[in-house]
């Protein structure tokens, strides 16, 4: 009797669920579907993807201010990797993983802020994608701290007493 109560009740169920015949084009949602392309419509502030890529595509105004605020943002998600100035031997290449590349010889030192924060944005090589843990207008301030870094050459950070 309880079998066939679980039979009759799991049919039910089943006769609930759409069984997919219907044409999705003629269903009607009201889910609205985010696409990261789509243009902003006129009156409405962006946000989510469309915000991030357009804070990606504009630098800010004051670069040099932006490379005091990137230092803090360097010395938490860069240092790790390429160390503190950018030589490629963070603490973690002293514990055995391989060494990133220096930021002061090479393609790093030729590329623009620009490609910097793609790279944060998208990573490359072993680098992994930090867009999920960096916030677009922290990118170039990065980007920018890492063109002072360069500027500066491989003694000592920008900012750093000398020892």
């Amino acid at each position: 009797m309880k079998g066939a109560m679980l039979l009759a009740a799991g049919m039910l169920l089943l006769t609930a669920c759409d069984s997919g015949t219907v044409e999705r084009d003629e269903v009607s949602s009201t889910r609205v579907v985010m696409r990261a392309d789509a243009p902003i419509p006129p009156g409405t502030v962006p946000r989510g993807t469309i915000a991030d890529r357009a804070t990606e595509a504009a630098p800010p105004q004051d670069l040099a201010g932006a490379a005091a605020a990137g230092r803090a943002r360097y010395a938490i998600f860069c240092t790790p990797c390429h160390g503190a100035a950018g030589e490629g031997d963070g603490p973690i290449v002293r514990r055995g993983f391989p060494a990133p590349p220096s930021l002061q010889v090479g393609k790093a030192r030729e590329a623009g802020a620009e490609q910097i924060v793609a790279v944060i944005t998208h990573g490359q090589g072993r680098m992994v994608p930090m867009a999920d843990r960096v916030l677009p207008a922290e990118r170039w301030a990065i980007a920018a701290y890492v063109k002072a870094l360069q500027a500066q050459g491989s003694a000592r950070p920008p900012g750093e007493p000398a020892r």
